[in-house]
């Protein structure tokens, strides 16, 4: 059923795999990148992370969780951890008990530093933390402007 979980911050994401998707590729986490339109979620899923970022500057997300109806701090949680039932600590049959907590340390699995341990979003939530070496850099590219009609 697609009912809402609180405190999911993956469920708004999934919903529209799954709604523009259809049986199509976008609802396989396998597939979706071969679908043109999954491209243009994650575009608009960094957009609305850009947005909210620029409005709350000191409210860190997966740290600080959110606030319920009551005014009472809930952390972000996640219906079987990231990736569904792949890196559940219990397998599906009791969905309660396989609610993961998501916070700032996090493993982003399978993304792994230097050493062997897993980024978490607290080590990429500044660029300057990011190595010199796996930033973007822009390289010239040799441009002939006389080109020739024939």
């Amino acid at each position: 059923s697609l009912s809402w979980i609180p405190g999911s911050i993956e469920q708004p994401h999934n919903l529209i795999h799954l709604l523009v998707g259809g049986l199509g590729h976008m609802m396989d986490n396998d597939y979706a990148s071969f679908d043109p339109i999954f491209f243009l979620h994650h575009c608009n899923v960094d957009r609305i992370y850009a947005l909210w970022e620029q409005a709350y500057p000191k409210y860190f997300m997966g740290r600080d969780g959110y606030k319920d109806k009551t005014g009472t701090t809930q952390q972000f949680k996640q219906i079987w951890g990231k990736f569904g039932w792949k890196d559940a600590p219990n397998r599906p049959g009791n969905p309660v008990s396989s609610m993961v907590d998501l916070k700032g340390d996090t493993p982003l699995t399978p993304f792994r530093k230097a050493g062997g341990t897993y980024w978490t979003s607290d080590d990429a939530r500044w660029t300057s933390k990011i190595p010199k070496s796996r930033r973007f850099r822009p390289t010239a590219m040799p441009v002939d402007v006389n080109l020739q009609f024939s």
